[in-house]
């Protein structure tokens, strides 16, 4: 009687592991701002519909400030808050993939450690039987942004990705001065979770043969 063989890739187990914890944590903490935005916004919104001074004066009988001064600040103070978490998964979630292409590396080669750059671990990558998704680079682009903003990292982004980079940057005259000009969404992170995902085998992918075997699927029987 014929069975289907289903692989077990640990090295894949472990790579979607590492997204799946990086991509919970991120949603929860961005979850709980959402929520801490929505009850300021609904406690700003209650406190203008009562026409009620709370706040200070001055001398004279001017306001100095008010309880919607408050709730407005502590809106912007978590939109910024929410940016800066986008940005640091952005920046791990590339990282994972790094280091996981270390990882697959020094299983063939214990001391192999050149990998100096984006494109030497997509040749290690490719060689060790993984190769990455097409926009990875994309997103290699951006952590390296997010890390240095400089002139250079900019240039090699908008020519990486023209639309996200236009995207990132559409905004930044409407935002306070103290913000960040880097600004992440969550569709950007999403997708990025996504490419790193797609990036590096699953549990279920067929895992690269020992080092000097040859490439063969094992058959149904």
């Amino acid at each position: 009687m014929a069975s289907g063989w289903l692989p077990l890739n640990l090295q894949g187990l472990v790579y979607e592991c590492a997204i799946d914890v990086l991509v919970t944590s991120a949603r929860a903490a961005l979850d709980a701002m959402r929520a801490s935005s929505a009850a300021n916004t609904a406690a700003l919104e209650a406190h203008r519909a009562s026409g009620v001074f709370e706040g200070e004066r001055d001398e004279h009988g001017m306001a100095i400030c008010d309880r919607a001064e408050l709730h407005e600040q502590e809106i912007a103070y978590i939109a910024e808050m929410a940016n800066e978490l986008r940005k640091a998964f952005v920046v791990a979630a590339y990282h994972h993939w790094e280091v996981s292409v270390l990882a697959w590396a020094r299983r063939e080669t214990p001391h192999d450690a050149n990998l100096r750059n984006h494109a030497q671990s997509v040749a290690k990558a490719i060689e060790v039987g993984y190769p990455p998704d097409a926009e990875l680079r994309q997103v290699s682009c951006l952590a390296n942004l997010i890390k240095h903003d400089s002139d250079s990292a900019r240039r090699a982004l908008k020519k990486a990705a023209p639309k996200l980079y236009e995207t990132m940057f559409e905004n930044v005259t409407a935002r306070p001065r103290w913000a960040s000009a880097v600004e992440i969404s969550d569709a950007t992170l999403d997708w990025v979770f996504e490419v790193v995902r797609k990036s590096g085998p699953g549990v279920h992918t067929l895992p690269p043969p020992p080092p000097g075997a040859p490439a063969s699927a094992p058959s149904a029987t």
